[in-house]
C-alpha cells in the first residue's frame, strides 16, 4: 500500500508550512480553493461529476460545488457519526451512471490502525445524506471503476512490512452489488501506486515506492482480468505488459483521446521524479509532456481527476498547498 503515502500524509504538513509562501506567489491559470480538511484527516479528495463541478471529500462529510469556477461548495452528505474523524481520506469516485459516489476512507486517518476504520469504504447517494459503509478493504489509495458502476478495482497495500522494503500490495475488485473483495492482481513489490481502466477495458497499476522500480506502471489486459475473476487466481504483476516508469505512478487516469495521465511524485527519493503530471502514450510509454500547473519549484505530489463528460480537463492539486489550490488544465489542447 502506500505505507509510503502514510508517511507523507503525516510528513508533509511540515514541509508545506515552509513551501506556502512559494505557491501563493505562484501564476495560474484558472484555479479554485477545495474545503479544508476535517479533524483526524490529512487532505481533501475531489472528482468531477458530470456537469463539470467538483465533489470534495473531506474526511467527514462530502461537499460540492456551487458553480464550475467557484471555492463555494455545499454540504450534501456525511460518514455515520460513528466513524468520525478516522479518514484520510483515500479517494472520492463518481459512478460512471452518476447516481452516487464512493468514499474510502484510506488506512483510517488518524485511527490507524483501528480495523473499525482502516480501509473503510462507503456508498454516497448523488443527493446526499449519510454514507452506507459497504465494505472494508484496508490500506487502501486508489480506486477506478471498470466499464460499469458495478464493480470498483482498488489497489490495497498487503500490511506495513518490516523492513519496508519487503512491502506488497495487490489490486482488487470489489462487486458493490454482493460487497465481495477479489484479488486481482497480486504480488506487486513495493508501496502501492494507483489503477486505472482505459476505454478498452484494460488494467493499469503501479509501484508507488520501491528504491530502483518507483513509479513503474504495468497493463493487464481485459481478458486475463476477467480470467482472474472467473478463476479466483490473480494475475501476477510480474507478467503484466511494461509500460513506462513515472512519478509515483498514482493516481493513473486516461483523458478522451486515450492517453494516460499520471500524478503523484517520488518525494522520498532524491532527485526522483516530481513537479509535474506526467502525459503518456499508453501504447509506446513514451512521455509526451510534462504538466506543471503551477509552472513553479520545488516538491510537489499532484492529486488529479479528470471531467467524465468531455473528457479534456484536468483538475490538479498540490498535496503540499496548505491553500488546497485547484487548478485546471486542458489536456487535450
Amino acid at each position: 500500500m502506500s505505507a509510503i503515502k502514510v508517511f507523507v500524509r503525516w510528513t508533509a504538513r511540515c514541509a508545506a508550512i515552509a513551501l506556502l509562501a512559494a505557491h501563493a506567489a505562484a501564476a495560474a491559470a484558472q484555479t479554485i480553493s477545495l474545503p479544508p480538511f476535517d479533524a483526524g484527516a490529512f487532505s481533501t479528495a475531489f472528482d468531477f461529476i458530470g456537469d463539470g463541478r467538483l465533489v470534495a471529500y473531506t474526511g467527514d462529510n462530502v461537499f460540492l460545488q456551487n458553480a464550475a469556477g467557484s471555492s463555494s461548495f455545499t454540504l450534501i452528505g456525511s460518514v455515520p457519526q460513528q466513524f468520525s474523524g478516522g479518514s484520510d481520506p483515500g479517494f472520492i469516485l463518481t459512478a460512471p451512471n452518476g447516481l452516487f459516489f464512493i468514499l474510502s476512507a484510506g488506512s483510517g486517518g488518524a485511527k490507524f490502525p483501528d480495523p473499525n476504520f482502516n480501509g473503510n469504504t462507503y456508498l454516497l447517494p448523488i443527493t446526499g445524506g449519510e454514507a452506507q459503509l459497504i465494505a472494508r478493504v484496508p490500506l487502501s489509495f486508489a480506486g477506478a471503476f471498470g466499464r460499469s458502476s458495478s464493480e470498483l478495482f482498488i489497489d490495497q497495500g498487503v500490511g506495513f512490512p518490516n523492513p519496508p522494503s519487503a512491502a506488497s500490495s495487490q489490486v482488487i475488485r470489489l462487486d458493490l452489488a454482493t460487497g465481495q473483495v477479489q484479488p486481482v492482481v497480486a504480488n506487486i513489490p513495493g508501496f502501492s501506486g494507483g489503477v486505472g481502466i482505459d476505454r478498452e477495458g484494460n488494467l493499469y497499476t503501479g509501484i508507488g515506492f520501491l528504491p530502483g522500480r518507483t513509479g513503474e506502471i504495468r497493463r493487464f489486459r481485459k481478458q486475463d482480468v476477467d480470467e482472474a475473476v472467473r478463476t479466483a487466481a490473480p494475475v501476477d504483476f510480474a507478467i503484466g505488459t511494461f509500460v513506462a516508469t513515472s512519478l509515483s505512478a498514482d493516481p493513473l487516469l486516461f483523458d478522451r483521446e486515450g492517453d494516460l495521465l499520471v500524478g503523484g511524485g517520488d518525494v522520498n527519493t532524491p532527485g526522483g521524479q516530481s513537479g509535474f503530471i506526467a502525459e503518456i502514450d499508453p501504447r509506446t510509454g513514451v512521455l509526451d509532456r510534462q504538466i506543471d500547473p503551477e509552472a513553479g519549484t520545488g516538491e510537489k505530489f499532484f492529486a488529479i481527476a479528470i471531467d467524465h463528460h468531455h473528457g479534456c480537463t484536468l483538475a490538479a492539486s498540490d498535496f503540499f498547498d496548505l491553500n488546497r489550490t485547484v487548478f485546471f488544465v486542458d489536456v487535450c489542447e
